[in-house]
């Protein structure tokens, strides 16, 4: 391929927004599409475009695991030997993508259970959360800490001071 049809073919990829992020895409491929997975439902046919028309290129047996990498015409295209292939959309369940998690919340009845004394891992057992340091200062023998812990309502927090090891003080706004 000469220099002109190469820079020609990325001005056509530029122009009808088929470079994402530095890789090229096919037109129907999303990157938000790309690298979802699924569990086949029956076995399904793979084929070579998204149509129940196109050339059969193998199948998928009930309970392969499958990378989505596109959707179109109610098909996803998925990994499958070089070029990736098709199949309806209606054999496919798609896993469920988790989410994170949001970390425990600490509540004013967990808060109230925080006593002067406890170690940072008795608290972090009682609230559910390693908390957020916010704070940290050491010299030789005594070390100081600060945590935030997220709180259960809206604008909450509980904050606690550790010295050498131990709860030293402790503070909360908007618990309930």
């Amino acid at each position: 391929m000469n220099i002109k049809k190469i820079a020609l073919t990325i001005l056509l990829a530029f122009s009808l927004g088929t470079i994402s992020e530095g890789i090229v895409l096919p037109n129907n491929l999303s990157a938000e599409a790309a690298n979802k997975t699924g569990t086949v439902t029956s076995t399904v046919n793979v084929r070579s475009s998204a149509t129940v028309h196109s050339k059969k290129i193998g199948t998928k047996k009930k309970g392969s695991k499958v990378t989505i990498l596109s959707t179109k015409n109610k098909f996803y295209k998925i990994s499958f030997g070089k070029n990736g292939g098709w199949v309806s959309a209606k054999y496919v369940k798609v896993n469920s993508s988790k989410k994170k998690k949001n970390p425990p919340a600490c509540s004013l009845s967990e808060y109230k259970k925080i006593k002067l004394g406890m170690t940072l891992k008795q608290v972090q057992s009682i609230i559910g959360s390693k908390g957020k340091q916010d704070f940290h200062y050491s010299d030789g023998d005594y070390t100081y800490s600060d945590y935030e812990f997220k709180g259960n309502a809206e604008y909450s927090l509980a904050y606690i001071s550790f010295e050498n090891g131990k709860v030293e003080s402790k503070m909360q706004t908007g618990l309930k």
